[in-house]
């Protein structure tokens, strides 16, 4: 009968099957960990999961004019503006 030398502390190997299915296994638990964690909020005391929403998403319209009201109070005040102060103020009454 043959013995094979084994390193010292080295775990004995359990040949190819085994080896491929750690991979499996660890992707299987990454998935399970991944559908536990997104059912968390479902968890909340409301029970309710959060709604995000959003609009103009697809917006096409990227100009917009002033009316000409607005493009006096701009011209006169642009002269006079210093760096820290805004463009606009509050108050303003802005028309397009």
């Amino acid at each position: 009968m043959e013995q094979r030398m084994m390193r010292p502390n080295a775990a004995p190997t359990r040949g190819r099957r085994a080896a491929r299915r750690r991979p499996l296994t660890r992707l299987v638990l990454a998935l399970f960990a991944a559908l536990m964690l997104a059912t968390l909020p479902a968890a909340s005391p409301h029970g309710v999961l959060p709604i995000v929403s959003a609009h103009n998403l697809n917006q096409r319209m990227v100009y917009l004019f002033f009316d000409p009201a607005t493009k006096a109070l701009l011209d006169a005040r642009i002269p006079t503006l210093t760096p820290p102060e805004p463009l606009l103020q509050v108050g303003d009454e802005i028309g397009m």
